[in-house]
């Protein structure tokens, strides 16, 4: 839970809150503005950190794509989304064709080049990506002072390099970008990374991890490996908190709101389900392993605890990238060889992809923003699956929701679930929601706004505002006058449709469902609120 108020406005907020500020908005970069791109709430998702045009290029541009062509035949960029919109439609022949155009038009331009190399790997052709990229790189190089998009095109540069076994270069190449290029998270934290599971050198990895975490507007995937960094190599959880929280903060405080979190949850790892998966897989030989339709995961906890456990099963967790990719790849081959990947939010998606790099093929992963929409599009797919005995494994917590596995049995869809973190309320929060109901209904705070993200959030923190009104403990809430006008003096926002459900289902009125569970999604709901 969280509130924050402003400078007459408050919200208060959780420490789960997942969020990717905006990208910053440059005026004077010609490329950039003609560029046909997404809507304003996508790119949000993007921040300022390089991108691919992979990523934010929508097949339902081609039209408007298209229709400038007529007028800019000869435009690199218009070229290269051009060829982004055929590499999606699986026309491949007729996308190298477009994407080398792109670099023809313009060879000082990064970000086709980019696209075009990153279409190479994506088709498999590792010797032609190799070439393009090092032709990408005579002119992207000599710079003296890197643009975004010339970082953008070092860093996949990098990582190709990195994944080839040539580090060395790799590391070059990383050390060019941080210290020619802008101050961009992801280039920062990957070479973090890099100094980690490669070099093995800590200490100059927690330097740019930091940095990573620490440029603004926060990197919402950076703050959380870097959380995840300081609690595991220097035992600081308190730090580890604050760099959690730190993205969400960063929006509300730099409008003038301010905020505060309430941690309800404490989220550990459990992986006695796992190893009996695996128990069981070794035993029944292949019979497992081709058993599934696809893997379902609706939490980032889910995610992180299935490779703690892939790492950890092989008994060394700060092998070299190479290592640890041999090492998911197998654990995939062995135990989850399947069709799929199913996700909820673009955040976890996001996050598979970082944490699963070796096995997250674009063609293959499938998310969308809450169960219900996920569990949808599983019947669409499974409904064109002529193997019926194929199976899904779900990946989820000891308190998951009903939502999803109730659909898939309602559509003889079968799903094994596999518990893997365990969620239980954090006693340390009921001293923040006492002080929270004091200055609300006591002292009768105004503008003040109450964030809920999960539905056992809400019943635990509706059960202790009812004790409180009541002036009672250990008693079951009753929504009497004097609770009812507890929650009448606030506003109260959900992060999605589960959120609002459990809300309403205990006559709580919600003013603002957040249509996306990240900090950006949740900051421009309230502000539209508040503005209208």
């Amino acid at each position: 839970m969280g509130c924050c108020c402003s400078k007459n406005k408050k919200y208060h907020g959780d420490d789960g809150l997942e969020n990717r500020p905006p990208p910053k908005n440059n005026n004077n970069d010609k490329r950039k503005n003609n560029t046909i791109r997404r809507g304003k709430d996508s790119l949000a998702l993007q921040q300022n950190n390089p991108t691919s045009l992979f990523e934010i290029t929508d097949l339902s541009l081609k039209g408007d794509i298209m229709s400038a062509l007529e007028e800019q035949s000869n435009d690199s960029d218009l070229l290269a989304q051009y060829g982004v919109i055929l590499a999606l439609e699986n026309k491949n022949k007729e996308a190298e064709i477009a994407f080398r155009k792109a670099v023809d038009a313009d060879s000082l331009n990064s970000r086709a080049w980019q696209a075009y190399a990153e279409f190479l790997e994506k088709s498999k052709n590792p010797k032609k990506a190799k070439e393009v990229y090092g032709e990408a790189y005579k002119h992207a190089a000599p710079k003296i002072a890197l643009d975004e998009d010339d970082s953008s095109l070092l860093l996949s540069y990098a990582m190709y390099i990195q994944k080839s076994g040539d580090l060395d270069k790799a590391e070059k190449l990383y050390k060019r970008i941080v210290t020619s290029g802008p101050q961009i998270p992801e280039a920062f934290g990957r070479y973090g990374v890099f100094l980690l599971e490669v070099r093995k050198d800590v200490e100059k990895a927690n330097t740019y991890l930091k940095q990573a975490a620490d440029i603004n507007p926060p990197s919402e995937l950076w703050c959380t490996k870097y959380a995840a960094f300081l609690r595991e190599h220097k035992k600081n959880d308190q730090q580890a908190s604050e760099y959690q929280k730190r993205t969400s903060l960063y929006l509300f405080k730099n409008d003038g709101f301010n905020t505060e979190f309430i941690k309800v949850l404490k989220i550990t790892n459990s992986h006695d389900g796992l190893n009996s998966f695996v128990n069981h897989c070794s035993v029944n030989n292949n019979n497992c392993r081709n058993s599934f339709f696809g893997l379902i995961f609706t939490s980032s906890n889910s995610i992180k605890s299935l490779e703690s456990y892939i790492l950890e099963s092989y008994n060394n967790n700060n092998d070299s990238e190479n290592d640890k990719n041999e090492k998911i790849l197998d654990f995939f081959n062995k135990y989850l060889n399947n069709k799929y990947i199913y996700i909820v939010g673009e955040t976890s998606s996001q996050l598979f992809k970082s944490c699963f790099s070796i096995v997250a093929n674009d063609n293959r992963i499938k998310s969308e923003s809450n169960a219900i929409n996920l569990s949808q599009r599983i019947k669409e797919d499974y409904d064109t699956n002529k193997d019926k005995s194929l199976q899904f494994l779900y990946f989820c917590g000891n308190n998951r929701r009903d939502e999803l596995p109730n659909y898939l049995k309602e559509n003889s869809i079968q799903c094994n679930e596999i518990i893997v973190y365990n969620s239980e309320t954090f006693d340390d929060s009921l001293n923040s929601i006492k002080e929270l109901y004091r200055r609300i209904k006591i002292n009768k705070e105004q503008n003040c706004w109450c964030v809920f993200f999960s539905p056992s959030g809400v019943e635990y923190i509706l059960d202790i505002i009812g004790q409180l009104s009541n002036n009672i403990e250990n008693k079951k809430l009753d929504y009497n006058k004097e609770t009812a006008s507890f929650w009448d003096n606030i506003k109260i926002v959900a992060i999605g449709k589960t959120t609002e459900t459990s809300l309403k289902k205990n006559n709580i009125r919600v003013d603002i469902v957040s249509p996306l569970p990240n900090a950006q999604s949740l900051f421009n709901s309230i502000k539209d609120f508040i503005d209208k």
